[in-house]
C-alpha cells in the first residue's frame, strides 16, 4: 500500500497491458518508463509523501473517477514525472461471481471421547461427526483500483473464509464460482505453493486479525524494517535508503513514530500497547510492492473509535492515491467509518449475499427495509443491515403489502431483503460491472499471457541469499535479546559445575570406571534432552510469527528453517564447549588433548541433534504438549538401546535394530573408546582364592568387552571413532531435512481452518431429565422471586470518594518471579531498545512518588432495574473501577467505601448478592453448557429451591436452548461454542446464582453487531425480569445498544468522573449535559449518542471536562442521593440486619463436603475429557511400558538379569515423569476458572484442593494398573505375592506423588513455562542424584543432601530392593579372569586394592578353601569365644608368613601347620593349640593320606600323629589327596551348626559358614568382607550384594547382608512425599490469583 512503487517495475502490470477498458482496441499504449526514470521518480514520490498532511487528504467524493483524478491533481505542482508514474499504472478490477465455500461432511464415527479427541488434536485427524455447511454461499461483488469494499456479517467467520477465499488463502474447502482480475478467471489451485497461488498472495496480502504474532523482543521499527526488506523488489544501489523512507513514512502515517524504538512486547514482555500493536500488525503487512488488493479482516478491533476512525480514514486516502483496491470486514463500525467505503457487501448468518452496493442510508433502507417499511429509533447503518429486528419484521414473509400478485402467497417463505435487492440498482450495477469485465476481457489465448504479466515474475521479491541475510540479521537479535539464551548458558555451566562435582572424587577401581560410564551417559541423555526441552518452546513462540510472514510470502519457509538451524549452531557449541570444559577434566577422564577435543565433539553432534529432533516435532506436532511429550519419550527410546543399559547384545533382536538408528548410541559408542581405549586397568574389589596371580584388574580394553561395544570390529577403533562423530552430524542433518519438508504442513491447520465452531465438539449425552428435554420447561411461568432469599434488598448501590492505587518499581511493587521480568528489561538497556511505557503513567502520581493513581475520588450510584454504561476513553480506568467496585483487583491499595443501600458491603453477602460476567470467558472448555449452568447452580443454590427450573428460565432468558449439550471449547483453537454464545454462557452462570448485581465487563468484545445485539438484548431482558442492578462496561456501543442502558457512568483520563446520571429518554438528558460542555455542538439525527459523546471529550483536555463534572448540580445531586442513603441506613439500620440475616443463610447453605464432592466430580469428568491429561499420559505410559519390558526382557538368573532388572527400573522411573507435563498445562489453564469460582463465592479453596486431589486417585490407579500389565510380568520380575502387592502400590503411590509435583509448579509459579521450566529442571536434577549413575558412597559428602532429598532415590530404591532381594545371580567372568577350580570370591571394599593387598588376597584364598570344604554333617561345637581365638591366631600365622600365597594355597597349609622339612612348620604351634581347644575328636582322620601305611590312627595323640609324617610318606600323597587333607581339616576346626538332609538345614548352615569366615577374616585382618560361591566359574552374587553396591543394603558381622528398607523406608518416605506435596499444593492454592489482575 506504501510501496511508493519502488522496484515495482519487473513485478507490476506494466503500461502496455492489455487492461478492461482497452483489451479490444489496437491503439498503441505508451513505453513503459526505464529503471532509471522509475528510480528518480520514486525517490522524488518518496520525499513527497513524507511530508503530505492527512487532512489534505480528507475529502471523499461521491464519483470515483473524479475523486482519484482531484487526487491525482494534487501532485501535478510537486511533480509531474510522479503523477506521469501514477496515471501509467493499470486500473484493475477483482471480481468474485457465485463465490461458494463448502466444508464437507465428516461421516459418523463411533464416539469414542477422549481418544477421538486425541486424535484431532495432536494428530490432525478429522474425527469429529461434522455436518456439511456453507461458509459463503454465491456471493458476488468486486473492488477496483483506487475503491474500497465493507464487508459486514453477523458470523465473522464468514467474512474471515471469504476474505482468505478471495487472497487465495483457503485450502481446507471446496471452493467453487470464479474470482477473476479484468474478467480473467484466477484458477484456485488446490496446491497453495504454486506459483501463481504464491504471486497472487503477493498482490492480494491479507492482514488476520490477530496481534499475538510478532518477536515480542524486536522494535516496532525493525518489525516494519523487516517487513519492507523481505517486499521490496528493488534492487539499486539506493535499496536501503528506499527501504528507510518506507519505514519512516509507515511510522508517521499509524501515529507510532513516538514507539519507534519500543520493544513490541507480549505478556511477559511489556512493550506497545493493544491499540498500537494492532497498528504494528497491519502497518507490517501493507509495506508490499507488488501489492494492488489488500483483505483486512478486523483491522480495528481494540482501538478506540477515534483511533478506528483514524486509521480506516488512512487507508481510504492510500487507495485513492495509490490505486489499490482493498476489502475489510469490521465488527461494529460507526456510520463515521462507514461513510469512507465506496462499497459494501453485507452477508447472512449462514454466508449467503444480502447486499452489495453504496454504502449510503438510502440504498440500504430500500433494501432491508422497503419503500412502506419504517426504521425505528434511527440507528447506524450496521444495525440497520444486521439487526435481527428488521430480519424478524422484514425480511421473511409470505405475503404483505410488498408481496406482488405474479407470486402466489402458497410459496415457501421469501427472503424480501433478497428480491429487493435483486430489482435494486445496486444489483443491476452490480451485475453489469461483472459482465463490463467479462467483455472487455482479453481474448482467451492472450489470457495466459495476461495473467503471466500481472503476476510476479518471482515467487519471492528477495532472491534466497538476500532472504538468508535478512533472516539471520533478525534472528541473530531475537537470539541475544532472548532471556532463555543467557539462561541456557547459565544452564549449561550449572550443570558442567554439578556433573563435575558430583564425579569428582571417583577412584581407578572399577565402581569409578563404573561411575564415568555413568557419566557418559549422563551427557547423552542430558544434553539431548535439555537441547530438544529449550528448541521446542522457543520454536512454537517463533512458528506463529513464521507462519504470518509465509502466509504474506516474506520469504522460502525452507530458507527460513536453515537460517534457524545455522543460527542456533554457535549457541549448541558454547553450551557444549561449557559443559564439557567445565566436567571433563574434573571428572578425571584421559587428560590429553584429542581426547578432550573428540569428547567436545561428540557434545556438539549431541546439541546438534536434541536441537533438530526439537525443530523437526514442532514442525510436525499441532500442540507444544504433544510435542514436548514425544521429544520425553523419543528420547528415553534413545536412552535405552544406547548401550549403557542394556548393553547392545543384551537388547532383545526385535529391538536391536533402534540401536542402528540411535544418535545415543554412537556418541555413547564413541566416548566409551575415547576414554577407555588402551587405557589403565579398572582394578576391582574382588578377590578370588586358588590363585595367586588371578584377581580381578580390567584393563580398559576388557572393560569395553564388557560393554559389547557393537561396531568394535568393523574397523580400526580410531576408524570407529571418526565413523560415530560423522553419524552424529548426519543424523542431525537428516531430521533437519525431515523437518524442513514439513515445516509448513501446520501452516494450514493455523490459518485455514473452516469449521462451524459449535459443532466441533459432539453432545455429551447429559442433556436429559426422566425423558424431557432440557429447557422444554422453560416456557412454563416460573417465580424465580420464590427461589429468592433477599427479596427487594439491596435497592441501591453507592460507590464513595473511591481511589485506586497502584505501586511502582519499588519496594512495594509484586515481584513477578519470570524469567522474561528479571532478564529481558536489563537485555533491552544493554541493546538500547526500550520497554513500552505504561499508558497510565500520564496518571497522576502520590507524593511519594511510589504509587499510580488510577481512580481519582469517583461517586456514583446504581439503582434496581436499570442498566448502567461504564464508558470512558482510552487508559480512563473503566475495567478497573468495574473490578474494584466487584472486590476482583487483588493488587494495589484501595480507598473509599462501596455500599449496598448506605451500609457498608461485607465480603460474605457481596458474594452472595453480586456476580461479574468478565470480558474473558473463563469457563472450563470440558463440561457442556447445560453442566456448567448445573455446577454453578449446586454451588451456590441452596436445597430448598427447584434448580432446575431456575436453569431452565435463565436458558431462555439467554436464548441458549441450541446450546446445552455441546461443550463448550477452547476458543483459541477454535472449537465448541461461538463466541456470542460463550459470551451469553458466561452470562447465564452468574444469573443462575439469583444475584442482585450484575457486573459485566465488555461483553461485546470480539463480537459483531449482529451478535452484541443477541448478548446485550439478554442483558436488558435479565435486568428488567430478574430486577437487577447492571453495571456494563462498553467500548464504543452502536446506537441499538446505547439505548439499552438506563444510566452513563462516563470517565475521563487519570480516573475522574466526566458524567454520573441517567441518559433520559432518548438519551435526551446527557445529550444536553455534553451540547453545553461543547458550546452546543449538537449530534446529527441519524448519529450515535454514544460517538458524539467520546467525540466531545476527545476534543476536550480531561482536566477540564472532569471539573464541568465536579461543579455541575448532577454531580451534586449524586453526592446528596448517596449521604441520603447512608443517613437512611444509620436510622434504621435495615441493611445491617439484612447483611446478617443473608450471612446466616449463606453459612447455612455452605457445606464443605457437598463442595469436595461436586469438585471431585467435575474434575474427574474434566480429566477424562481432556486428551492432554488422560489419553496422553495413558497412552504413553501403556506403550512405553510395553516397549520397556520387552526391551528388559530374559532370564533373570544371572548377573546380567540383575543389572537388567535395574536398567528397566531406572527407565520405568523416568516414564512416570513423563506425564508431569500434562498436569501442569491441565491446571495451569483451570486456574483462571477456579480463581473466578472462588472469588465469586462457588466453594473454598481448600474443597478445590481436596476435589482435585481426589479426582486424581481413579486415574493414578489405572495408570498403574496398566503399568504393571504392561510390565510386570513380561519382563520377568518376581512373582511372589508381596513382590507383586508392593509393585503395584508403589507405582500407584509414584503416579501420585509425581503428578503432585507437577501440580505444585502449576500452582505456585505464575504461567506455564515456568512451570515447565523448573518441572523439567527438577527432573533432570533428580535423575543425576537418584543414585544410579553414581552411587552415594561414590558422591562428594557436600552433594550427599541432594540425594537424600531426591524423591526419584527413593523410587528407584524401593522397586529395586523388591526385586533383588532374598535372590541370588550368577556372574560369569571372562576366562582370563577367573581361575580354574575356584569355589569362592570375597568382595572388598572398593578401597581395598586386591592386586597389591596381600592380606586381602590370602584372606580370598582361605575363604576359597573353607567354602570348598563346606560345613561338617555331624555337628562338632558351638561357635565360642576360645574357638575363634585360637582359629584367629591359626590364620594369622599363615597370613603373617605368606602361606596362603604358594600355588596351590592348600600346600602353604600343610607346610606352615602340619610337616616341613627340615625346619618344623612355623605354625605348628597354633595349628596344635586350635585342635586341642576346639577338642576335634575326628581330625586324625583327616591326616591319614599323608601318614605312614604302618601308623595306626586311634593309638597316637593328635600332636604325635602329625609328627609321624614322612618326607617319603608326604612325597607320595597327590595334589589332589593334600587338598583333601586341608578341607578335611577346615571342615572340622570351623563351625558347622545342625546339619541334617532338610534342605533348608543344609543352607541355614552354609549360611553359618559364611558368617564364621567373615567375622573370622575381619577379626584378623581388619577387612570386612562379602563371601560369594562359585560354582562351574560362576559367582553366586546375592542380589542384597549388588543393593549394597549402590547403597541400598547393609552388612552387618555376624548377620550378613540385607535389604529391610523397601517398606519402611523407601515407601514410607514416598508417602511423607505425597503428604508434604499435597500441603503444599493446599497451600499454594490460596496465594493463586488471575495474573492478568
Amino acid at each position: 500500500m506504501f510501496s511508493f512503487l519502488i522496484g515495482n517495475s519487473s513485478n507490476q502490470p506494466s503500461s502496455n497491458t492489455i487492461t478492461a477498458t482497452d483489451s479490444h482496441t489496437q491503439e498503441q499504449k505508451p513505453e513503459s518508463p526505464s529503471p532509471e526514470s522509475v528510480l528518480e521518480n520514486q525517490e522524488e514520490y518518496v520525499s513527497f509523501m513524507v511530508d503530505v498532511d492527512d487532512d489534505d487528504l480528507d475529502d471523499k467524493e461521491d464519483d470515483q473517477d473524479s475523486k482519484a483524478e482531484t487526487n491525482v491533481e494534487r501532485f501535478r505542482a510537486i511533480s509531474p514525472s510522479t503523477i506521469k508514474l501514477i496515471e501509467q499504472k493499470p486500473k484493475m478490477t477483482l471480481g468474485f461471481e457465485h463465490l461458494t465455500a463448502h466444508v464437507s461432511a465428516t461421516p459418523n464415527r463411533i464416539n469414542l471421547g477422549p481418544l477421538s479427541r486425541f486424535g484431532q488434536e495432536y494428530l490432525g485427524m478429522s474425527v469429529s461427526n461434522q455436518q456439511a455447511f456453507y461458509a459463503i454461499d454465491s456471493v458476488s461483488g468486486y473492488v477496483s483500483s483506487g475503491e474500497m469494499v465493507l464487508i459486514l456479517s453477523p458470523n465473522q467467520h464468514n467474512a474471515s473464509i471469504l476474505l482468505r477465499a478471495l487472497s487465495g488463502r483457503l485450502h481446507d474447502a471446496d471452493l467453487s464460482g470464479s474470482v477473476t482480475l479484468n474478467g480473467v478467471s484466477l484458477v484456485h489451485s488446490k496446491d497453495h505453493n504454486s506459483k501463481q497461488q504464491q504471486g497472487w498472495r503477493r498482490i492480494m496480502p491479507h492482514v488476520s486479525s490477530s496481534d499475538a504474532t510478532h518477536a515480542p523482543v524486536l522494535t516496532v521499527r525493525e518489525t516494519f524494517t523487516f517487513a519492507a526488506e523481505c517486499t521490496t523488489t528493488s534492487t539499486t544501489k539506493h535499496r536501503t535508503e528506499l527501504i528507510t523512507e518506507k519505514v519512516n513514512h509507515m511510522l508517521h502515517s499509524l501515529d507510532l513514530e513516538h514507539v519507534a524504538d519500543t520493544v513490541v512486547g507480549d505478556e511477559n514482555l511489556r512493550g506497545i500497547s493493544g491499540g498500537q500493536k494492532r497498528r504494528v500488525t497491519f502497518g507490517e503487512l501493507v509495506l508490499s510492492d507488488t501489492a494492488a488488493f489488500y483483505a483486512l479482516e478486523g483491522i480495528t478491533d481494540g482501538l478506540s473509535s477515534q483511533d478506528s476512525l483514524h486509521l480506516i480514514k488512512l487507508i481510504q486516502q492510500a487507495c485513492a492515491v495509490y490505486k489499490l483496491g482493498v476489502i475489510v470486514s469490521l465488527l461494529q463500525p460507526s456510520d463515521a467509518i462507514l461513510a469512507l467505503f465506496d462499497k459494501m457487501l453485507v452477508l447472512s448468518e449462514s454466508g449467503e449475499m444480502n447486499y452489495f452496493g453504496p454504502a449510503n442510508r438510502e440504498a440500504l433502507e430500500s433494501v432491508f427495509v422497503g419503500k412502506t417499511g419504517t426504521l425505528e429509533n434511527g440507528g447506524s447503518i450496521c444495525d440497520l443491515v444486521l439487526n435481527p429486528q428488521y430480519q424478524n419484521d422484514s425480511l421473511v414473509a409470505t405475503s404483505g403489502p410488498e408481496c406482488p400478485v405474479e407470486w402466489p402467497e402458497q410459496t415457501s417463505p421469501i427472503n424480501w431483503v433478497k428480491r429487493r435487492y435483486a430489482q435494486s440498482k445496486a444489483c443491476a450495477d452490480l451485475m453489469q460491472k461483472l459482465n463490463d469485465c467479462h467483455w472487455q476481457a482479453p481474448p482467451a489465448e492472450e489470457m495466459n499471457a495476461f495473467i503471466s504479466s500481472i503476476m510476479p515474475k518471482t515467487k519471492y521479491a528477495t532472491p534466497w541469499g538476500s532472504q538468508f541475510r535478512f533472516i539471520s540479521r533478525r534472528r541473530f537479535k531475537i537470539v541475544t535479546r532472548n532471556a532463555v539464551t543467557y539462561v541456557r548458558v547459565v544452564i549449561a555451566v550449572l550443570f558442567g559445575v554439578i556433573i563435575g562435582s558430583l564425579f569428582s572424587d571417583l577412584g581407578p577401581g572399577v565402581f569409578g570406571s563404573m561411575a564415568r560410564t555413568g557419566y557418559m551417559f549422563l551427557n547423552a541423555f542430558l544434553i539431548l534432552m535439555l537441547s530438544a526441552a529449550i528448541t521446542i518452546p522457543q520454536t512454537f513462540r517463533e512458528r506463529v510469527t513464521l507462519f504470518k510472514h509465509r502466509d504474506a510470502e516474506f520469504y522460502s519457509g525452507r530458507v527460513a528453517y536453515v537460517t534457524q538451524m545455522l543460527m542456533d549452531m554457535p549457541l549448541s557449541i558454547l553450551e557444549a564447549s561449557l559443559l564439557s570444559a567445565t566436567s571433563y577434566f574434573w571428572v578425571g577422564l584421559v587428560a590429553e588433548p584429542k581426547h578432550f577435543l573428540y569428547f567436545w565433539g561428540i557434545l556438539i553432534g549431541l546439541e546438534f541433534v536434541g536441537q533438530a529432533l526439537g525443530r523437526l516435532l514442532s514442525a510436525i506436532s499441532q500442540k507444544q504438549i504433544f510435542a514436548n511429550i514425544m521429544s520425553s519419550v523419543i528420547i528415553l527410546v534413545f536412552g535405552t538401546v544406547a548401550g549403557f543399559m542394556p548393553n547392545y547384545k543384551s537388547i532383545p533382536a526385535v529391538l536391536r535394530w533402534l540401536s542402528w538408528f540411535t544418535p545415543a548410541s554412537y556418541a555413547f559408542e564413541g566416548m566409551m573408546l575415547n576414554q577407555f581405549l588402551d587405557q589403565y586397568g579398572a582394578s576391582g574389589a574382588l578377590a578370588i582364592g586358588n590363585s595367586t596371580e588371578s584377581n580381578v584388574s580390567l584393563g580398559g580394553n576388557q572393560w569395553l568387552a564388557l560393554s559389547d561395544i557393537p561396531r568394535i570390529n568393523w574397523a580400526s577403533e580410531e576408524g570407529i571413532k571418526i565413523f560415530d562423530l560423522c553419524f552424529l552430524f548426519f543424523f542431525s542433518f537428516f531430521l533437519d531435512f525431515l523437518g524442513w519438508a514439513y515445516v509448513e504442513r501446520n501452516r494450514g491447520w493455523f490459518f485455514n481452518t473452516s469449521q462451524l465452531s459449535q459443532q466441533t465438539a459432539g453432545p455429551t449425552s447429559l442433556g436429559t431429565r426422566g425423558g424431557q428435554k432440557i429447557g422444554e420447561n422453560s416456557n412454563q411461568t416460573v417465580d424465580l422471586s420464590s427461589a429468592d432469599d433477599l427479596g427487594e434488598w439491596p435497592s441501591s448501590l453507592c460507590v464513595k470518594d473511591t481511589n485506586y492505587f497502584v505501586f511502582l518499581k519499588g519496594k512495594n511493587r509484586p515481584l513477578r518471579f519470570t524469567i522474561h521480568a528479571w532478564i529481558e528489561p536489563l537485555l533491552l538497556f544493554l541493546c538500547g531498545k526500550k520497554q513500552g511505557n505504561d499508558e497510565d503513567d500520564l496518571m497522576p502520581k502520590t507524593e511519594e512518588r511510589n504509587e499510580l493513581q488510577l481512580l481519582n475520588n469517583v461517586n456514583c450510584y446504581f439503582g434496581r432495574s436499570r442498566m448502567t454504561a461504564l464508558m470512558g476513553t482510552s487508559g480512563a480506568g473503566k475495567s478497573t473501577l468495574l473490578d474494584v467496585v466487584a472486590g476482583y483487583k487483588t493488587g494495589g491499595r484501595i480507598e473509599g467505601n462501596v455500599m449496598l443501600d448506605g451500609c457498608q458491603n461485607d465480603k460474605i453477602v457481596w458474594k452472595r448478592v453480586s456476580a461479574y460476567a468478565e470480558q474473558m470467558d473463563i469457563l472450563n472448555p470440558y463440561l457442556s453448557t447445560l453442566e456448567t449452568l448445573r455446577f454453578t447452580a449446586a454451588c451456590r443454590l441452596p436445597q430448598s429451591v427447584d434448580r432446575q427450573a431456575i436453569i431452565d428460565k435463565v436458558v431462555k432468558m439467554m436464548e441458549l436452548e441450541d446450546y446445552l449439550d455441546m461443550l463448550i471449547g477452547r476458543e483459541q483453537d477454535g472449537e465448541g461454542l461461538p463466541k456470542h454464545a460463550r459470551k451469553r454462557v458466561t452470562i447465564a452462570v452468574q444469573l443462575v446464582t439469583l444475584p442482585k448485581i450484575l457486573f459485566c465487563d465488555e461483553p461485546t468484545t470480539g463480537l459483531g453487531t449482529s451478535s452484541a445485539n443477541i448478548v446485550m438484548r439478554a442483558l436488558r431482558r435479565v435486568t428488567d425480569k430478574l430486577n437487577l442492578i447492571t453495571v456494563i462496561t462498553i467500548h464504543q456501543p452502536s446506537k441499538h445498544i446505547w439505548d439499552t442502558f438506563d444510566d452513563l457512568l462516563l470517565l475521563v483520563k487519570g480516573g475522574n468522573t466526566a458524567y454520573s446520571g441517567p441518559m433520559g429518554e432518548q438519551s435526551q438528558e446527557v445529550i444536553r449535559y455534553f451540547s453545553k460542555l461543547s458550546d452546543g455542538k449538537e449530534p446529527s439525527s441519524n448519529s450515535n449518542p454514544a460517538d458524539y459523546i467520546l467525540s466531545v471529550v476527545a476534543d476536550m483536555d480531561p482536566s477540564t471536562v472532569a471539573e464541568a463534572y465536579q461543579n455541575s448540580n448532577l454531580n451534586k445531586k449524586n453526592l446528596a442521593r448517596i449521604e441520603s442513603e447512608v443517613a437512611r441506613e444509620e436510622e434504621t439500620s435495615q441493611g445491617s440486619k439484612a447483611m446478617d440475616q443473608v450471612k446466616k443463610q449463606v453459612r447455612k447453605s455452605r457445606n464443605f463436603f457437598k463442595e469436595v464432592a461436586l469438585l471431585t466430580k467435575r474434575h474427574f469428568w474434566t480429566q477424562w475429557r481432556n486428551p492432554s491429561f488422560s489419553i496422553m499420559r495413558l497412552l504413553s505410559s501403556c506403550l512405553v511400558s510395553l516397549y520397556m519390558a520387552i526391551l528388559f526382557r530374559g532370564d533373570k538368573s544371572e548377573i546380567s538379569g540383575a543389572v537388567s532388572s535395574i536398567g528397566a527400573i531406572f527407565f520405568l522411573v523416568f516414564i512416570l515423569v513423563i506425564p508431569m507435563q500434562s498436569s501442569v498445562v491441565h491446571l495451569i489453564e483451570d486456574r483462571a476458572v477456579m480463581y473466578r469460582e472462588v472469588t465469586s463465592g462457588f466453594y473454598r479453596r481448600l474443597a478445590y484442593g481436596l476435589g482435585q486431589l481426589l479426582s486424581d486417585l481413579p486415574f493414578h490407579a489405572l495408570n498403574a494398573a496398566f503399568m504393571f500389565v504392561m510390565f510386570y510380568f513380561i519382563v520377568g520380575f518376581q512373582k511372589g505375592k508381596e513382590h507383586i502387592g508392593y509393585f503395584v502400590l508403589l507405582t500407584f503411590a509414584a503416579n501420585w506423588v509425581i503428578m503432585s509435583l507437577g501440580q505444585f509448579y502449576a500452582l505456585a509459579l505464575p504461567n506455564e513455562e515456568s512451570a515447565n521450566g523448573l518441572a523439567g529442571l527438577s527432573v533432570i536434577l533428580s535423575v543425576i542424584f537418584m543414585g544410579f549413575l553414581i552411587t552415594v558412597s561414590a558422591m562428594p559428602s557436600y552433594w550427599e543432601w541432594a540425594y537424600w532429598t531426591n524423591l526419584l532415590h527413593y523410587l528407584i530404591q524401593g522397586y529395586c530392593t523388591n526385586e533383588l532381594a532374598d535372590r541370588n545371580y550368577t556372574l560369569f567372568l571372562p576366562s582370563d579372569i577367573l581361575p580354574a577350580n575356584s569355589t569362592a570370591a570375597i568382595f572388598f571394599p572398593e578401597e581395598v586394592d586386591v592386586a597389591t593387598n596381600r592380606v586381602a588376597r590370602q584372606a580370598a584364598a582361605f575363604t576359597d578353601l573353607a567354602l570348598r570344604a563346606g560345613p561338617n554333617p555331624n555337628p562338632n561345637y558351638d561357635w565360642n569365644s576360645s574357638g575363634i581365638v585360637a582359629l584367629a591366631d591359626l590364620l594369622g600365622c599363615w597370613i603373617e608368613n605368606d602361606c596362603l600365597e604358594e600355588n596351590p594355597p592348600w600346600i602353604g597349609i600343610i607346610t606352615c601347620s602340619i610337616f616341613s622339612f627340615p625346619r618344623p612348620p612355623v605354625c605348628g604351634d597354633e595349628f596344635d593349640f586350635a585342635g586341642e581347644v576346639i577338642n576335634v575328636s575326628n581330625v586324625l582322620d583327616c591326616l591319614e593320606p599323608l601318614l605312614p601305611e604302618n601308623v595306626t590312627l586311634p593309638s597316637l595323640p593328635f600332636s604325635e600323629a602329625k609328627n609321624e609324617i614322612t618326607v617319603e610318606s608326604f612325597e607320595r600323597a597327590s595334589d589332589l589327596e593334600k587338598l583333601g587333607v586341608v578341607l578335611c581339616l577346615l571342615r572340622e576346626l570351623l563351625p558347622s551348626g545342625l546339619v541334617s538332609d532338610v534342605e533348608d538345614a543344609v543352607e541355614e548352615a552354609i549360611a553359618e559358614l559364611k558368617r564364621a569366615i567373615q567375622e573370622l577374616i575381619e577379626l584378623v585382618t581388619g577387612l570386612i568382607g562379602i563371601i560369594v560361591d562359585i560354582f562351574e566359574n560362576g559367582l553366586q552374587i546375592p542380589g542384597e550384594l549388588i543393593l549394597l553396591v549402590f547403597g541400598w543394603a547393609e552388612f552387618e558381622p555376624g548377620e550378613g547382608l540385607s535389604a529391610p528398607w523397601k517398606w519402611w523406608y523407601c515407601m514410607f518416605s514416598v508417602a511423607m512425599f505425597i503428604a508434604g506435596l499435597e500441603i503444599l499444593k493446599l497451600g499454594a492454592l490460596q496465594f493463586v490469583v488471575w495474573t492478568k489482575r
